[in-house]
C-alpha cells in the first residue's frame, strides 16, 4: 500500500508540474504576441519580425529540447506573414507560400484569410504561377497550385503539376519527369524484345513501334531493343548506324546513330550528341542522344546501359541535372 500511495504522489507530482510548465510556456508566448501585435499595430513591422524571431527561439532551452510549439499557432502565422507584407518583401517566395499554405489550412473560419493583404498575395501567386510552370522548382510550383485550388477552378494548372496520361501535353518539365519514371514500361520492353531482327534499321523501327500510341513508349521500345540486342564493339571497329546493325554491336557513336535512326524513321525527334564523360574511372569521349518528348528534351544513354543492363532505367530519359554531373557535350549533330 505504502508503494501504491508513493506512486500516485509522484504522477501527481509530475501532473502539477507538467500543468505549471504548460502555464508557463503559455504566458510566455502571451507575452511575445501581446508586444507583436502593438509594434504590428503601430506599423513598425521590423520590430514585430525580430519579436516573432525570438519568439522562435525561445522555443528551445539550453539543451535544445522543444519547449512549445508553434506548427498550430494560427496567430504566429499570422503576423509573420503580414508584417512581411506589409513591409513590402517579396523575395523569398518559398517562405510567403509556406506561410500562407499553413495559415490557409489553419483558418477554417476565415478570420484572417480575408485581409486586404492577403487577397493581394493571392493575386501575385496567380501572376508567378504561369512562371514557375517552366521552371525545375516543381515542389513550390505545386504548393502554389495548392493554394490557388483552393480558390477557384485551376484545371490547366493543376494538370501541369498533376498529370494524368491523357493531359501529358500540359505538364511541365518536372512533373513529366517524375510521371516517366514511375511509368511502367514492362509490357513494352516485353514486346520489344520479341520483336525479331529485321533486314533494314527502317523495318526494325517501324515494328518495334507499331502499334504504340505515345511517343514515349515508342522512344522505350527503340531504346529496349538496342540495349538488349547491340554489345559494345572492343574491337572498336562499327561506328555507324548501319554497320552496327548489322553487327549486333558498335562503339557509343554506332549506337548513337542507330538510336537516332531508328528514332527518326518512327517519327520522333532524336538528337546524337558527342562530348565528354565519365564512367566512374576516368573521363573520355563519348556520344549519347537525347529525344523530344512533349516539348522536352530527355538524355538517351544506350551504350552504357548496353554494358550495365541492371541500370536500363538510369539510362532512360534522364534527367538533365542528373545526366550533367557525368556528361558534358560539345557538338550538336
Amino acid at each position: 500500500m505504502g508503494i501504491s500511495l508513493l506512486l500516485k504522489a509522484t504522477l501527481l507530482f509530475l501532473l502539477l508540474s507538467c500543468a505549471s510548465l504548460c502555464k508557463a510556456q503559455a504566458l510566455s508566448k502571451a507575452k511575445f504576441y501581446k508586444k507583436i501585435e502593438k509594434l504590428y499595430l503601430s506599423g513598425e513591422y521590423d520590430k514585430a519580425l525580430k519579436e516573432i524571431k525570438k519568439l522562435e527561439q525561445e522555443r528551445f532551452d539550453k539543451e535544445g529540447n522543444l519547449k512549445y510549439s508553434l506548427r498550430n499557432d494560427i496567430v504566429y502565422y499570422h503576423f509573420k506573414l503580414s508584417a512581411i507584407l506589409k513591409r513590402g518583401e517579396k523575395n523569398n517566395l518559398r517562405e510567403l507560400v509556406g506561410l500562407y499554405s499553413r495559415l490557409q489550412a489553419l483558418d477554417s473560419t476565415k478570420q484572417y484569410l480575408t485581409l486586404p493583404q492577403y487577397k493581394s498575395l493571392l493575386i501575385y501567386f496567380n501572376q508567378v504561377a504561369e512562371k514557375f510552370l517552366h521552371t525545375d522548382q516543381l515542389m513550390l510550383t505545386r504548393s502554389i497550385v495548392n493554394i490557388l485550388a483552393r480558390h477557384g477552378d485551376t484545371t490547366v494548372l493543376y494538370h501541369s503539376v498533376y498529370p494524368k496520361l491523357e493531359t501529358l501535353e500540359q505538364a511541365n518539365r518536372g512533373a513529366l519527369q517524375e510521371f516517366l519514371i514511375k511509368y511502367d514500361f514492362g509490357e513494352v520492353d516485353k514486346k520489344a524484345l520479341a520483336v525479331n531482327k529485321q533486314s533494314a534499321i527502317k523495318e526494325q523501327a517501324l515494328e518495334l513501334t507499331k502499334g504504340l500510341t505515345h511517343d514515349f513508349e515508342k522512344a522505350r521500345a527503340i531504346y529496349s531493343w538496342i540495349v538488349y540486342n547491340i554489345t559494345y564493339d572492343y574491337t572498336y571497329s562499327y561506328y555507324f548506324a548501319g554497320d552496327t546493325f548489322k553487327n549486333n554491336s558498335g562503339v557509343c557513336s554506332g549506337f548513337s546513330y542507330l538510336f537516332q535512326e531508328m528514332c527518326y524513321y518512327a517519327g520522333l525527334s532524336a538528337v546524337r550528341i558527342t562530348g565528354r564523360a565519365y564512367n566512374g574511372s576516368g573521363v573520355g569521349r563519348h556520344a549519347w542522344n537525347s529525344v523530344e518528348l512533349y516539348g522536352y528534351d530527355f538524355f538517351i544513354e544506350s551504350t552504357w546501359a548496353s554494358c550495365v543492363k541492371e541500370k536500363v532505367d538510369d539510362y532512360f530519359l534522364v534527367d538533365p541535372q542528373v545526366f550533367s554531373k557525368t556528361h558534358i557535350a560539345d557538338i550538336y549533330d
